[in-house]
């Protein structure tokens, strides 16, 4: 079984560009896998320490986007829960795994 990872953070429908007024001069490609996959979208919201930040509805698999240099912390919303997860962007691969149920 394949699992893809949709881009429905990357400015798509759904997207709510949030913090900063202007998009970050420098960004990394990043992806966020959730593990176990949510069993339905869930409200994510990205607040990075440079002020920059968004809010998008995550597909069940996990998000691509592009995203500062440096640490941010996700929080994702399921129904009546809230998770929390911190990750750091740095140039070079940023492929996060995120066990939202620990």
């Amino acid at each position: 079984m394949v699992v893809l990872l949709v881009a429905a953070c990357a400015g798509g429908p759904g997207a709510d560009q949030g913090g900063s007024e202007a998009p970050p001069r420098s960004s990394y490609a990043v992806s966020v896998w959730f593990e176990p996959a949510l069993p339905g979208p869930g409200d994510l919201a990205i607040s990075h320490e440079s002020g920059w930040g968004m809010r998008c509805v995550a597909p069940p698999s996990g998000v691509s986007l592009n995203m500062p240099e440096g640490p941010a912390n996700l929080t994702l919303v399921l129904g009546q829960e809230t998770y929390e997860h911190a990750v750091k962007v740095a140039r070079g691969a940023n492929d996060f795994v995120w066990h939202w149920r620990r």
